[in-house]
């Protein structure tokens, strides 16, 4: 079969050759019977039949013609997209915007929804979940994760993890910096079915004995960074929270673990948590976190990731999870005093969720928006689609008499359709090809966007097989919808009439009908146009809103200096004078008002307190965040006092035990009876009562989007322990205090880390990442929409004013003035514009009810967006407009005659 496709002309030139000797042949038989050279040849002609046809059947014969017309069909289309520069380049760039835009989102989609974990046989992963909770808030004990290793079947394994974290890490070569890391159990690696780059991985060894094992796997990427790719890294140390471990291997390139969105520079036992004092992200139950959590059943701190090989095993380890679980929650429940507590706690299960894709921290918070920015972009496809239309029936139209002659020779219409389509076909793959590039830049920068501060989400951004096959449909699709209408306009010529009286009659198009095709695409460019301009309006202004909402604090003149000092070992008794040391330095540097001590810093959200006993004439148990602040903070920060007192020198440690709640504490477990003077204790620790003082106006101190959660504020000189941070109030801008804050730090005691120095309005602006990615990407399809609907706009007045030459020319002829021509064209334009923005109008308002939720601070049909989005339209529509009317109406009538 090879062999025929590749000798198939010798075979064509064969065949001619001996029809046209069997033809030879007849005329000389026919000239020894006496006829003359002329006669005989028409003799034999008419006798024998058409040649070409009976070679073109003879083709036939040999099952061909479909590919070979197919490839002379790319050569034509070809040959006619080099032949106009002008019109490729501009239709290759269109698409390429269009399909690169879809591509480069789809990219970003894959890798946060549809994308596996980068792990052999990733659908064998399950993540082991509470009923009552979330698959990430899924915490167990260090026992609860070992009484289930030892119970496994055969066919599974089981792995715990904490949440990745960052610690202090100290390399050779610089001071100690905040790094990801996470503690793995020393099957970690094993159940992921990773290996090495270098060195070993961890083994459950690792795991057998309290602070035994100081050692660490680093990640490729860290490997890379930090240590340029050396080999001989193996054995070298590093210094995680000030605790020496050394580096035993080097996990393999793109292996960030269960959780995507993050990327550990390290993995370290879980033996060593108490050696290297990770506190954070537990919930107990009258236990003792100061002290190691292995041995303490009743610390929840890790997650479990379940690999089970055979399906037929997930219920049998289901039922093993279960089993042991009902044991563990009643030895938990004689730390609950509610009955209901109690209950609630026996009724929770545990189930296996699908973990091939790991945790859906990252999908969660990103699902929404990138379906939202697949729905613009897809919009932005189709107005691409429209205008490629455009042009294309434009170039159709030029070239009706070239369509009219091939029909009437006996061209077939579905071969012109197949041209058309051929072109249209090979203009998107091209599109589709340099889209790569647009793609590449968006796939670049959108997690940039998408990220909060200057550390970009590590995501994984490679090419796979449903890009490939996206683009390729993508591709396709454009190619086939924007060369539909040209194709079957194509077909459609008249060719008796276009060749007797040479006017243009392809039937549907501009001129010959008063809404022709051409016209009905520049209205649907124009609704689709207005849709994305509005929501480009309506989000812009969301982020606008959100940037002047007043979060509650004075975010203009704060700097946030954020620092750890549990590292450092202090002693209860040494936390007074530390307190008065730091702020003393910070109010001594010039243009510092005031300097103030806090257990968390503002918009980083304070630890959660879920047993907070109220006693209001009948027991109340609430939920809310806890602070320990310095006498002068809401003064510093800028939190309003709404009632009551704020802390004063009196309330020390000899004094009665005082706290400040805010106003949706208040309201949410007091109602409308009044706070001050009543009291508040925890239920492991019912002695100990706390009495309300004060209530302070309402601060989001998580995120600037979420309404503020209920806080308990208690003064630190009663409360001593270990603090995250200070808030410094400046005269000024706090840029300009920032370097000389780090030092004051350093001046006090070197030893105390420094995980970050920044202004509250920094803060703030990074809590806008995913407003602000949506307005900037919404913007930006707006503005290349609305160019492309006046680009179509624009092509379409110029096509009908150059198709109605003569008819402007007998107006100017019989007396109309160039302002009426102008005026007609300029009708003419708009009334197009109007219709497309009423159409637009219905779409933008039913458009922005479904994505109400993403809205702040304006309704989904807010008149002010919707009116500027309207006018800047109908402007630019005129604009596109104008150029054609003016040719117009400057038409010299007897040159227009004449050409006519």
């Amino acid at each position: 079969m090879l062999r025929k496709m590749f000798t198939r002309h010798r075979r064509y030139e064969e065949l001619s050759e001996s029809i046209r000797e069997h033809l030879e042949e007849k005329i000389a038989d026919l000239m020894e019977g006496g006829m003359t050279r002329e006669e005989a040849e028409r003799s034999a002609r008419h006798e024998f039949g058409n040649v070409t046809l009976i070679e073109e059947q003879s083709r036939e014969v040999w099952q061909w013609p479909r590919l070979e017309s197919l490839w002379e069909d790319v050569k034509y289309a070809l040959r006619r997209l080099r032949k106009t520069p002008g019109f490729t380049t501009i239709a290759l760039l269109t698409l390429a915007l269009g399909i690169g835009a879809n591509t480069g989102i789809f990219t970003l989609l894959d890798a946060v929804l549809l994308k596996s974990l980068p792990v052999p046989d990733p659908e064998q992963l399950f993540i082991v979940k509470q009923s009552d909770h979330l698959a990430d808030k899924s915490r167990f004990s260090y026992s609860f994760f070992d009484q289930i290793r030892r119970q496994v079947p055969d066919t599974a394994s089981i792995a715990a993890m904490s949440w990745p974290d960052d610690f202090y890490v100290v390399t050779a070569k610089e001071q100690p910096q905040p790094t990801q890391g996470q503690l793995v159990s020393g099957n970690y690696f094993q159940v992921f079915e990773t290996y090495p780059v270098l060195g070993r991985l961890l083994t459950a060894a690792d795991d057998e004995q309290l602070g035994a094992s100081p050692v660490a796997v680093i990640s490729y990427a860290y490997w890379r960074r930090e240590f340029g790719a050396d080999p001989t890294v193996i054995g070298r140390k590093l210094e995680v929270n000030y605790v020496p471990v050394t580096i035993v291997g080097v996990a393999p390139q793109g292996f960030f673990g269960a959780r995507a969105g993050t990327q550990p520079a390290f993995w370290i036992p879980l033996s060593m948590q108490s050696v290297v004092d990770y506190h954070d992200h537990y919930s107990d139950f009258g236990a003792q976190p100061q002290k190691p959590w292995i041995p303490q059943a009743n610390i929840n701190w890790l997650l479990l990731v379940v690999r089970v090989k055979s399906p037929v095993a997930v219920p049998e380890m289901t039922s093993v999870l279960n089993q042991q679980y009902r044991g563990n929650l009643e030895s938990l429940m004689q730390h609950l005093a509610d009955p209901e507590q109690r209950e609630a706690m026996l009724r929770n299960r545990l189930t296996l969720e699908l973990g091939q894709r790991g945790f859906a921290n990252v999908r969660e918070q990103f699902k929404q928006p990138l379906l939202l920015l697949m729905a613009m972009a897809a919009i932005v496809l189709l107005i691409t689609c429209a205008n490629i239309a455009n042009l294309l029936l434009a170039r159709a139209a030029a070239r009706q008499h070239a369509l009219a002659l091939q029909l009437s020779i006996g061209a077939g219409r579905t071969r012109l359709i197949q041209q058309m389509l051929t072109e249209c076909l090979l203009l998107s793959l091209g599109g589709g090809v340099l889209g790569i590039v647009v793609a590449y830049g968006c796939a670049t920068i959108l997690p940039h966007w998408a990220s909060t501060g200057n550390t970009t989400i590590p995501l994984n951004l490679a090419p796979d097989t449903r890009i490939l096959v996206f683009g390729v449909i993508i591709a396709v699709a454009t190619g086939v919808l924007s060369g539909l209408a040209p194709a079957l306009q194509s077909a459609s010529v008249d060719p008796a009439s276009v060749l007797k009286t040479g006017v243009l009659l392809i039937a549907g198009s501009a001129g010959t009908r008063r809404w022709s095709v051409r016209k009905m695409l520049v209205v649907a460019q124009v609704a689709l146009s207005l849709l994305l301009l509005v929501g480009a309006g309506m989000f812009l202004q969301t982020l606008e809103n959100y940037s002047r909402l007043d979060p509650g604090f004075d975010r203009n003149h704060l700097l946030n200096v954020q620092i750890d000092t549990h590292l450092v070992n202090y002693q209860t008794s040494d936390f007074p004078s530390l307190y008065q040391r730091l702020a003393d330095r910070m109010e001594a540097i010039p243009g510092v008002r005031s300097a103030s001590i806090t257990s968390c810093s503002l918009v980083a959200g304070c630890f959660d307190s879920s047993d907070v006993v109220v006693r209001n004439g009948r027991i109340a148990r609430a939920n809310a965040q806890v602070n320990s602040v310095s006498l002068n903070y809401f003064a510093t920060t800028g939190i309003q006092l709404f009632r009551g007192r704020v802390f004063a020198t009196t309330d020390d440690v000899s004094a009665p035990k005082v706290a400040i709640v805010n106003q949706t504490f208040a309201h949410r477990y007091l109602g409308d009876q009044n706070p001050l003077g009543l009291e508040f204790s925890y239920a492991d620790d019912e002695l100990n009562r706390y009495q309300i003082i004060g209530v302070v106006m309402d601060a989001r101190v998580n995120d600037i989007r979420e309404i503020a959660p209920p806080i308990i504020y208690f003064p630190i000189v009663q409360n001593l322990g270990n603090i995250d941070g200070l808030e410094v109030r400046t005269a000024a801008d706090p840029h300009w205090v920032a370097a000389q804050a780090r030092q004051a730090i350093a001046d006090v005691d070197p030893r105390i880390p420094i995980v970050n120095v920044a202004t509250l309005n920094e803060e703030v602006k990074d809590n806008l990442t995913q407003p602000r990615l949506i307005a900037r990407l919404t913007a930006i399809f707006g503005v290349l929409a609305l160019t492309l609907a006046c680009l179509g706009l624009y092509g379409v007045m110029s096509f009908t004013m150059q198709r109605r030459t003569s008819e402007v020319g007998v107006r100017l002829a019989l007396g109309s003035t160039r302002s009426t021509v102008l005026l007609l064209v300029m009708r003419e334009t708009l009334l197009l514009a109007g219709v497309g923005v009423m159409v637009g109008l219905v779409m933008a308002i039913v458009g922005m009810r479904m994505a109400t939720s993403f809205l702040f601070g304006l309704s989904p049909d807010d008149p002010p967006t919707i009116a500027l989005a309207t006018g800047l339209l109908l402007l630019a529509s005129a604009v596109a407009g104008f150029v054609p009317a003016w040719r117009a109406a400057h038409i010299e009538p007897v040159q227009a005659l004449r050409t006519e």
